[in-house]
């Protein structure tokens, strides 16, 4: 394939928020070596990397906000996050003639869910502007047509974002290269860490198919890993388990089952709806007092052998039931812990 001469981020290279001078530092380093090998740099800030000075500031890299660039037959033009007002105002009179393509980082009022998310529509870009390439979505790769100001055909590309930022998101993630024609954006695979979201667990026979299981699918993901030439400290998948509030041990399973092999995250649904309030086991009282504190031996079972914590439980909450207020549930409860950490 032809060689690529250059590589374009449309923003949030680093969120100001959660970070200091020295954050942009590996990152430059790293995009350094592009230039080096003879590949140019070229970027636009986000809404979560703008501030006066660029964080990506330098002098092998180009801030392409209010710039042009010529790449495959199409004139491209850079504009940085700007917020509601501004943009409708660079979109209408700063975007020049020549433009066919647009790299942008805003909030589309096409995509958002709530309106006062967005700070512009499509039908607000220039006509003569047919391509979009948009930052700021961090969810599935798209490429999607609408209309522009004119009524023309505008095709949409959103990357989104290079690794998984929030649990939620697909685990597969790509990079775009840019082609003239009818067919502007084409998608292309990146390898990032494994994401392992298996069915979701709603039964005691779910649950034991996926641990009998889920050890084998860690393992391949380690292989694939591995095959991708990935740095090892990225071969430990994310594995997201949804299950139901019902099968009370679950997590606690898997937790001693998986260890360290994976970064876990869990979605716990609510559980079933019961048609009757619950109905104490009288008959297992034997004609002892029917107490609060007697019920709990009932709803934790220490003789469960899928529950090894589960005499451990009972004391807790039998030692907070007998707390006289809350700053005594409170002490009682961090002493607890004190005493657990010790042991361990």
């Amino acid at each position: 394939e032809d060689a690529v001469p250059w590589v374009i981020s449309l923003g949030d290279a680093v969120n100001k928020a959660h970070s200091h001078a020295d954050s942009p530092i590996p990152l430059r380093n790293q995009l350094r070596m592009l230039t080096k090998n003879g590949v140019r740099f070229g970027y636009i800030d986000g809404n979560h990397d703008r501030r006066n000075t660029s964080w990506l500031e330098d002098e092998d890299f180009l801030h392409l906000h209010g710039q042009d660039l010529h790449l495959g037959g199409e004139t491209w033009h850079g504009v940085d996050f700007l917020p509601r007002g501004e943009v409708q105002e660079y979109l209408a009179s700063s975007v020049p003639e020549h433009a066919t393509g647009l790299f942008m980082h805003q909030g589309w009022g096409d995509f958002m869910h709530y309106e006062d998310s967005s700070q512009c529509d499509f039908a607000e870009i220039p006509g003569h502007v047919t391509r979009l390439a948009t930052g700021d979505y961090h969810g599935e790769c798209e490429i999607s047509h609408h209309k522009n100001k004119d009524g023309q055909k505008l095709t949409v590309c959103r990357p989104g974002s290079t690794s998984v930022q929030s649990i939620t998101e697909p685990g597969e993630k790509y990079m775009v290269a840019l082609h003239s024609g009818d067919k502007p954006f084409r998608r292309i695979r990146l390898r990032s860490r494994e994401l392992l979201r298996p069915s979701v667990i709603n039964t005691p026979d779910d649950a034991d198919k996926f641990l009998a299981k889920v050890l084998q699918d860690l393992d391949a993901a380690y292989a694939r890993a591995a095959s991708y030439k990935l740095p090892e400290s990225m071969w430990r998948p994310l594995l997201h388990v949804t299950y139901s509030g019902d099968l009370t041990t679950f997590a606690r399973r898997v937790e001693r089952l998986v260890g360290e092999k994976a970064h876990l995250f869990w979605r716990e649904l609510p559980p079933d709806k019961k048609d009757s309030a619950f109905k104490a086991n009288l008959e297992a009282f034997k004609g002892d007092a029917f107490t609060p504190l007697s019920m709990l031996k009932q709803e934790i079972d220490v003789d469960d052998p899928d529950d090894p914590d589960a005499a451990e439980a009972l004391e807790l909450a039998t030692t907070l039931y007998h707390c006289k207020d809350k700053a005594d549930i409170a002490r009682t409860a961090k002493n607890w812990l004190a005493e657990q950490s010790a042991k361990d």
